[in-house]
C-alpha cells in the first residue's frame, strides 16, 4: 500500500506538470502567432483564427449583440452564398452620428457572390434590406470586392455578456487577456508546488503515507498542532 501511494503521488506530479506546461506552451505559441500576424497583416489572429465581438443585433437571431464569434482567414474564392463573413470598409456616413470616414468591420451573411468579377453582396439576417446602400458610399456598383473580406465565421459562442467586449474587442485587449491567463497559470502552479512540496516533506517527516492540507496549515502555524497519538511508538498507553 505504501509503495502504491508513493507511485500514485509521483504519477500525479508528472501528469499535472505535463498538463500545466502543455497549456503554457500553447499560450506562448498563441502569443507568438498573434504577434506575427499583427506585425505582418495588421490583423491579430491566433493560428489564423480571430475572436470577433458582434456589436449590433443586425444578425439576430443567428448572432446577438455582444456575442463572441470566431473568424478564420479565408480565400474569398472559396466562399459561397450563405456563408457569414466579416469585412471592412470606410463608413463615410453613420446613420446616428453623420459623417465619420472611419474604417469599420461588419459581420453579415453573403446573399450574392460573383466569382467572375470577385464581388459580393451581403445582408444582416435581422435587416430589412441588403447592404447595397451602405456599400454605395465606397463602391459605385454597390458590391463588396473580395479584397475587403477578412474572415469567414466558423464558430459562435453564445455568451452575450458585455464583459466579452472588454477583453476581446481589439488586438491589445486580446494580447492582455492571453498574458493575464499565462500569468494566472504560473501563479496557480507556484501555489500548487509550494503546498504540495512542503506538504510532502511534512508527510515524510511525520512518517505518514500521504500529505494533507492540515499538515501544511499546521506547519505554517495556521492550525494548532494535532494531539499526539496515544498509540504512537515510544509512548505509554493509558
Amino acid at each position: 500500500m505504501e509503495k502504491f501511494k508513493k507511485a500514485y503521488t509521483r504519477t500525479y506530479q508528472v501528469l499535472s506538470s505535463i498538463v500545466f506546461y502543455g497549456l503554457v506552451v500553447f499560450l506562448v505559441a498563441s502569443l507568438v502567432s498573434f504577434g506575427i500576424s499583427l506585425a505582418t497583416t495588421g490583423q491579430g489572429t491566433i493560428f489564423g483564427k480571430k475572436p470577433i465581438v458582434i456589436l449590433t443585433d443586425s444578425m439576430y437571431p443567428t448572432m446577438s449583440k455582444h456575442m463572441l464569434v470566431i473568424g478564420e482567414s479565408v480565400d474569398p474564392s472559396d466562399l459561397q452564398a450563405g456563408d457569414i463573413i466579416s469585412f471592412r470598409f470606410i463608413d463615410e456616413i453613420d446613420e446616428k452620428y453623420g459623417p465619420t470616414n472611419r474604417e469599420v468591420m461588419i459581420t453579415h451573411r453573403i446573399i450574392e457572390i460573383d466569382h467572375a468579377n470577385k464581388k459580393i453582396l451581403t445582408k444582416g439576417d435581422n435587416n430589412q434590406s441588403d447592404d447595397a446602400q451602405k456599400l454605395s458610399h465606397n463602391f459605385s456598383d454597390q458590391r463588396l470586392p473580395f479584397a475587403n473580406v477578412d474572415y469567414k465565421i466558423i464558430a459562435v459562442w453564445a455568451w452575450t455578456r458585455p464583459v466579452v467586449k472588454l477583453f476581446m474587442s481589439g488586438g491589445l485587449s486580446i494580447a492582455v487577456t492571453l498574458v493575464s491567463i499565462l500569468a494566472l497559470f504560473f501563479f496557480l502552479r507556484f501555489l500548487h508546488g509550494r503546498f504540495f512540496d512542503q506538504a510532502y516533506w511534512i508527510s515524510w517527516k511525520r512518517n505518514k503515507s500521504t500529505p494533507t492540507l492540515a499538515d501544511y496549515l499546521q506547519e505554517e502555524g495556521v492550525l494548532g498542532e494535532s494531539p499526539e497519538d496515544p498509540e504512537a511508538p515510544g509512548q505509554d498507553s493509558a
